[in-house]
């Protein structure tokens, strides 16, 4: 049988008399013998004054990915409930493996075992019970095979008491403001010495006895693997940084700032994952300090501020704007010779700041690759508008500026084809050459003209002029990588893989 992971055991509490009911309260059954449901159960006491206790379940299954994702005869189903003293249904749960491809718990590939989830972990108020004596419950779990043996399917669940004077229930990040459709789930790490410019919160629900005040709040941020990166908060639920939303839930904030600021090297990232370890300390009405068991919030992605040594261009956002993902800060740092300027990646903590692409540090808006003269402050749509002119001196026979156009289109080919080569390279958008009325003798540009340049090496006006760069068509002219629209007529942006 395989080991069970640490997270599918029960949570180990202070009192041996607690340890001993959730060691008691596990059961695993399995499915065998097709349409014959296999039922295991087991029980555990919640003691008198429990408010709380947990449920936590995971689902492994052979099934999973051949037999659903094809919608084969092999469908196990599972069930997973918890009754009270008198057998009153306190929870209940039941799935089809099929249906767990859009129905949580949902399924992801683990190997050599085929599908498996997440754990669930779901808590349930037995207080009515346990107000006045001690309540028996029972766990009970299900599996049946569906359509014939050989790809059995496996319930793993636990079943204990929480502890009855003061417990973390949940935490819950804030909201970062988007004019768009923007991720909360991204949060900037500050270099050592430095803080945050907009601050973020979790809020952190919390049960409690009737004889245990809270006093004190404590969160770590972790990396992936649950290591502490520092401690952010540990202070009085009366300090500042935290906020009473109610009765049961503290609102804290978790980014640095005040008198608390970043310790952590981001000199490479440390990690992509992060989490919030939160813990609570209370005092009982007898004066004995009582210590909640730490919980891990769910999983969070860290931006890191961009390498050194790259050249800028337009102005900085407050907050900053060169938040990356640790995989983009890698890139950047052994891509180096394929970067031009840059102008931002995404705001601080995937703020958008005026393009709703930029939310998770993967995307570079990068300035052209060809700037032309007279542009000392490397203004992108300044240098796009110099090559339209130099188009249009083209069209009227100037050698000079035949020369220029030439040249944009030459260099902005030859490095987008060592990006197109690159494996991390997803997606580049550039300059479509959005319509030019024409004016004083000046002929119209109709929409496309920059792209036929850049793809064919000709463009010809409706009039029937035309300007020949002398290049030939690009090899990489109709790549997949590459996009073109009239935002990206003054820039061209670049979209990482990871």
């Amino acid at each position: 049988m395989r080991r069970r992971p640490r997270s599918d055991r029960p949570v180990t509490r202070r009192s041996a008399k607690d340890l001993a009911v959730q060691q008691a309260g596990y059961a695993v059954v399995s499915s065998a013998g097709e349409n014959v449901p296999q039922v295991r159960s087991a029980t555990a006491t919640a003691a008198k004054g429990t408010t709380d206790v947990v449920l936590a379940y995971k689902i492994e299954s052979r099934e999973y990915p051949n037999s659903v994702l094809t919608g084969s005869r092999y469908n196990d189903t599972w069930s997973v409930a918890v009754l009270g003293p008198s057998g009153q249904v306190l929870y209940t749960t039941h799935r089809t493996v099929q249906s767990q491809v859009d129905t949580p718990p949902i399924w992801k590939v683990e190997p050599f075992l085929g599908g498996i989830t997440d754990q669930t972990r779901q808590e349930l108020d037995v207080s009515a019970l346990t107000a006045s004596a001690d309540a028996a419950l029972t766990l009970v779990v299900t599996a049946t095979d569906i359509g014939g043996p050989g790809f059995a399917t496996k319930v793993d669940a636990s079943l204990g008491a929480l502890s009855p004077t003061l417990s973390v229930k949940a935490i819950r990040k804030d909201t970062v403001p988007q004019p768009a459709a923007g991720r909360s789930d991204r949060f900037s790490i500050p270099r050592p010495g430095e803080a945050n410019t907009f601050q973020r919160t979790v809020d952190i629900d919390y049960s409690h006895a009737a004889n245990v005040a809270g006093t004190r709040v404590r969160v770590d941020l972790v990396n992936g693997t649950n290591g502490t990166l520092q401690t952010v908060v540990n202070v009085p639920i009366t300090d500042p940084v935290v906020t009473a939303v109610d009765a049961d839930t503290l609102r804290v904030r978790v980014t640095f700032g005040g008198g608390t600021l970043s310790g952590i090297a981001g000199v490479p990232p440390p990690t992509d994952i992060i989490r919030y370890r939160a813990t609570l300390t209370g005092l009982r009405t007898d004066g004995v300090t009582s210590t909640s068991s730490p919980l891990l919030s769910a999983d969070f992605l860290a931006l890191w501020q961009m390498p050194d040594g790259f050249d800028r261009y337009s102005t900085r956002d407050a907050g900053g704007d060169g938040w990356a993902s640790r995989a983009t800060w890698n890139w950047l740092s052994g891509n180096r010779a394929l970067v031009t300027r840059i102008n931002d990646i995404s705001g601080e903590h995937g703020r958008e700041l005026g393009h709703a692409t930029h939310l998770t540090g993967r995307d570079i808006d990068l300035y052209h690759v060809y700037n032309f003269p007279n542009n000392p402050q490397f203004n992108g749509t300044v240098n796009f508008y110099r090559l339209a002119g130099d188009t249009r001196a083209a069209l009227a026979g100037n050698a000079e500026s035949l020369a220029r156009v030439a040249a944009w289109a030459t260099q902005s080919r030859t490095r987008f084809d060592a990006l197109i080569a690159n494996a991390d390279t997803e997606r580049i958008y550039y300059a479509i050459g959005r319509a030019m009325p024409g004016s004083n003798g000046a002929p119209a540009l109709a929409r496309g003209w920059a792209r036929a340049l850049l793809e064919n090496g000709i463009y010809t006006t409706a009039a029937g002029q035309v300007v020949n760069l002398g290049i030939g068509a690009w090899a990489n002219a109709g790549h997949a990588t590459m996009r073109y629209n009239e935002v990206h007529d003054n820039h061209f942006h670049l979209t990482l893989a990871a």
